[in-house]
């Protein structure tokens, strides 16, 4: 993957950065789309496990932004009993 332009300024760079992440995350609900929607009635199990695979790198990186734990971001997903 191509490393993405430095600007010569944090302020820049910053302004960059969250550029990409917003049109990344626009991707992640295209591809999400794509790979199945709402529609859950033909899934196998390798759908599942590419569903897993995002929610696992996701955790991770909302705990980093979030300086927590990835256990504690599984934990808010869990519902209570």
């Amino acid at each position: 993957m191509p490393k993405p332009r430095d600007p010569r300024n944090p302020k820049d760079a910053y302004a960059a950065a969250r550029r990409d992440i917003d049109r990344l995350m626009g991707w992640l609900t295209t591809r999400l789309d794509e790979h199945g929607g709402t529609d859950f009635g033909d899934k196998d199990w390798a759908d599942v496990g590419d569903l897993r695979k995002v929610r696992s790198d996701l955790c991770q990186t909302l705990a980093f932004i979030a300086n927590v734990e990835t256990v504690d971001i599984e934990r808010m997903l869990t519902p209570r009993k």
